[in-house]
């Protein structure tokens, strides 16, 4: 029961964080609603019910051996359920760190936008005030790359506590130096150094342009190399199950014509339990996939 009662609040726990993902992106919008899907099916009333029927079998002391028939279904569909919610907290994770990562490329965008816009102005700046708010405006750039930097350095840790974590370049050495040009190019400012300053700025602007191709490279690849292996998975496993059909069929035909005391029964005995092995080797395999 203990166990039972724990699996249903690792259940609740991943629902809200569930809830709590947003994101503009479609593509992560579906995929937090096929979570939600998959977490309403792995709720498994079924398992409520044969609690219900332990608990009677229970108080009405039935035999060791209904009980422990009991136990054991129970233990198997709990055993199913502890596999579907580890795997849903898994992509779980992934798809924070990917709605992160669309957040991330969203910002690192606007910022190059920014930096661009601000090259423009630098050159036709002729005021002390004119100046001056371009300071303040290069102050705000250098203050987000900064953070910028900080939220790369999230989604590489979020990207390390993966299972099977992507090869992701995350850009947070690109961002710090976007950071350090666009304070260079602060000071060429102040300085009076408007050429220099400019260049400074394009220079940081190239910087922060490379960290967000790296970005978004290196996650389309990872993506597409897990698709490919995901695919060759599925042909793996269509061929066991292919392999596993015949095989129980070949031997249910064989048993069926076979006198019981006949040795050849012993060894299709020995093939029927590796045809056990093999059913759960893939349904492993199909949980993974999944």
């Amino acid at each position: 029961l203990d166990k039972f009662e724990k699996a249903i609040e690792k259940q609740k726990a991943i629902e809200k964080q569930n809830k709590e993902i947003e994101s503009n992106n479609q593509e992560l919008k579906e995929r937090r609603e096929e979570l939600q899907e998959r977490m309403e099916r792995a709720k498994d009333p079924k398992l409520e019910a044969l609690m219900k029927e332990l608990q009677d079998l229970l108080e009405k002391q039935s035999s060791k051996q209904e009980i422990q028939q009991k136990m054991d279904q129970i233990d198997r569909r709990m055993q199913n359920q502890q596999d579907d919610l580890s795997s849903i907290e898994e992509q779980l994770k992934e798809l924070r760190m990917e709605e992160n990562i669309d957040r991330q490329l969203q910002e690192m965008s606007d910022w190059i936008e920014k930096q661009k816009q601000l090259q423009e102005d630098s050159k036709t700046a002729n005021s002390e005030s004119q100046k001056k708010k371009l300071e303040d405006e290069l102050q705000k750039q250098i203050d987000k790359a900064l953070d910028l930097k900080k939220r790369s350095e999230k989604i590489k840790k979020q990207n390390e506590e993966l299972k099977n974590p992507m090869s992701l370049k995350t850009g947070e050495q690109k961002a710090s130096k976007a950071a350090s040009k666009t304070t260079e190019a602060k000071e060429s400012m102040q300085q009076g150094e408007t050429s220099e300053s400019v260049d400074n700025q394009k220079s940081a602007e190239q910087q922060m342009q490379e960290a967000m191709e790296g970005l978004q490279e290196s996650l389309e690849k990872s993506k597409s190399e897990r698709n490919a292996e995901d695919l060759q998975a599925l042909r793996a496993l269509l061929e066991n199950l292919i392999e596993v059909s015949h095989t129980q069929e070949n031997t249910f035909t064989e048993l069926s014509s076979l006198d019981p005391e006949n040795p050849r029964v012993k060894d299709l005995n020995k093939i029927q339990v590796n045809i056990k092995n093999m059913s759960a080797g893939i349904e492993d395999s199909l949980r993974a996939l999944a």
